[in-house]
């Protein structure tokens, strides 16, 4: 299963990037003929992978462990593949908070989670807020860097949040950020 989810993200990546081509081609086909047809759900403004990443990431950051966890697969999976496959960072991924609390007391063991990139949305019972505060007790310095489609006046005072969608070069310079702090 392990190896598979690897190659399904970036078959799910490929339709993605393919959908939003062909959008963006219709788009200006209808522009152009002057029939004013919605606009596409992706746009010319959608981030790729590594949109906005001029550099490698710092020494401190690339030696840093992360877990991603978010209830959506995907958003998880864009995670981990922004920060492994792009930069070289070992991630992690968990897909609840239950399972994330189980890698993260795993890790604990060997060392431990730099860094939890999670959702604040409470879908499956903790919201990050909670997680954060029981992976607290467990291993005492990780650091989390929430991610939300709420909007900025709803986010925790405080917290480092990244507004969904948000840019590779944004999560990259957010934990760059706390890594140095």
């Amino acid at each position: 299963m392990t190896k598979i989810l690897p190659n399904f993200f970036l078959a799910q990546w490929a339709i993605l990037t393919a959908q939003r081509s062909s959008l963006l081609h219709k788009n200006k086909a209808n522009n152009a003929s002057g029939n004013g047809a919605a606009k596409p759900i992706i746009n010319s403004s959608t981030p790729t992978l590594t949109e906005g990443i001029s550099t490698a990431p710092s020494k401190k950051l690339s030696e840093c462990r992360v877990l991603a966890v978010d209830v959506i697969a995907l958003d998880a999976l864009y995670v981990r593949a922004l920060l492994r496959k792009t930069m070289n960072i070992t991630c992690d991924v968990a897909h609840s908070p239950s399972e994330a609390l189980a890698k993260i007391s795993e890790a604990a063991k060997n060392g431990k989670y730099d860094f939890v990139v999670c959702n604040l949305d409470k879908r499956l019972g903790l919201d990050g807020l909670e997680l954060e505060q029981k992976a607290g007790i467990i291993s005492p310095g990780t650091q989390f860097v929430f991610t939300s489609a709420w909007e900025p006046k709803d986010f925790p005072a405080g917290k480092p949040v990244l507004r969904k969608p948000y840019t590779p070069a944004s999560l990259v310079s957010m934990l760059e950020q706390r890594c140095e702090s």
